[in-house]
Order: C-alpha cells, then structure tokens, then sequence
C-alpha cells in the first residue's frame, strides 16, 4: 500500500528535522 509507505517517508523527515 503507497500510504503506508509514503506515512513512514514523513515520519522519518519530520522526525530527522525535529532531532536537528
């Protein structure tokens, strides 16, 4: 399924930008 992956692709941007 093309959401679940696109929801983990802005979870681990939005997560990288948060941490730095």
């Amino acid at each position: 399924t093309a959401s679940a992956v696109t929801v983990r692709s802005t979870i681990r941007r939005l997560r990288e930008q948060i941490e730095v």
